[in-house]
């Protein structure tokens, strides 16, 4: 059925590209899709509220706006963006209506500031992302703290992106360099810069789940590996099942954070390494193994690794259904246990989708 877009920015906009499609319609579609990639029947389905649902975006400072990307490139100036939280649209307009004096950054100017990415979760922050081969840095600071003096974001940082669009962290201007997020009563912080789910109403379902698969196993002589565990929710949502926990993360940021929500825990360990030298970690059995890779999905040395560890289980969460099933072909001698697909992006193409792997009889 077709519906009248509620963004007046659809069709312009490079983001949501089904607001034209009922979201009964648009779940359905998903749950044949991943039915068909999975050559899965019946999967679970967990839907989101369409809108309101978005907890960070990121925006691109230009010509003295802020905006998003267009379908061609360019930018499309944003006063109000309906799949955000209420609380992002607030900060979005206080950021519109301060009058930064350094011009903003675009490809026919030198100045300093290129993105605002804002972020809700127990608390609020505005991450101000600089052109790192800026000579205005310092006086872009000063602008920036003006401007905080006056915004309700909760904590306000500052990063700069290098040519290759790594972001480093640079100043604290107000609040703290992390948020707070509660997922399943626990409260985890993560860095302001770093990655945390996008969609926190999905976020503590999708973990429920894992944790009702994990509860179906016996586990408590077993150890979990989370790999790609980022601060740890996955493997700390589920270490009261395990004799032993270890975590995985290349990220030297994240994994920090992942030992400051582990702490008390004296079964969970944190390891800062790539999942392509996951050969060289302890493992005992039986072991159970959680992996969230990127959207590229796992490096064929990670699967070749998992797959000579034989655990009992391999719960797999993927942002990319496509590149899910490349990888699943690869584990010839597991079979899909179960399936579930987890809408994170409402009016858009994408999903989430998580499938438990057990070995073939």
């Amino acid at each position: 059925m077709s519906m009248r877009p509620e963004c007046p920015y659809f069709g312009s906009c490079g983001g949501c590209s089904l607001q034209h499609i009922s979201y009964e319609n648009q779940i359905a579609n998903k749950g044949r899709s991943v039915e068909h990639l999975t050559a899965q029947q019946n999967i679970q389905i967990f839907a989101s509220p369409p809108y309101k649902y978005r907890n960070r975006m990121d925006f691109i400072f230009e010509d003295n706006h802020v905006g998003l990307r267009n379908k061609k490139g360019g930018i499309v100036n944003i006063d109000c963006c309906p799949i955000m939280v209420d609380e992002l649209n607030l900060l979005l307009k206080e950021i519109s209506k301060f009058s930064f004096s350094d011009p903003y950054f675009s490809p026919k100017k030198s100045g300093t500031l290129k993105k605002a990415i804002l972020r809700k979760a127990d608390n609020s922050a505005i991450l101000f992302v600089l052109d790192a081969s800026s000579s205005r840095i310092a006086g872009t600071i000063e602008e920036i703290t003006k401007f905080a003096s006056v915004s309700s974001a909760d904590n306000i940082v500052v990063a700069l992106e290098e040519t290759a669009g790594v972001l480093e962290p640079y100043a604290m201007i107000k609040g703290n360099p992390y948020l707070q997020s509660t997922l399943m009563n626990k409260v985890f912080q993560f860095p302001a810069i770093g990655f945390f789910q996008n969609n926190l109403y999905l976020a503590d379902k999708m973990h429920q789940y894992c944790h009702k698969l994990l509860l179906s196993h016996e586990t408590k002589n077993a150890q979990l590996l989370d790999v790609f565990a980022g601060v740890g929710t996955f493997g700390l949502l589920n270490a009261e099942l395990f004799k032993t926990v270890t975590l995985i993360e290349e990220n030297k940021i994240s994994s920090e954070y992942a030992k400051i929500n582990a702490q008390g825990l004296s079964h969970v360990h944190v390891e800062c390494r790539d999942a392509h030298s996951l050969h060289k970690v302890v493992c005992t059995h039986p072991l159970y193994i959680i992996v969230d890779p990127p959207r590229s999905g796992m490096d064929q040395k990670t699967i070749e690794t998992i797959n000579k560890l034989q655990p009992k289980s391999i719960i797999y969460i993927s942002c990319n259904p496509l590149q899910l099933k490349k990888d699943l072909l690869k584990f010839k001698s597991y079979q899909i246990k179960n399936a579930a697909l987890f809408d994170f992006f409402p009016e858009t193409q994408h999903a989430e989708v998580v499938v438990e792997l057990i070995p073939k009889p």
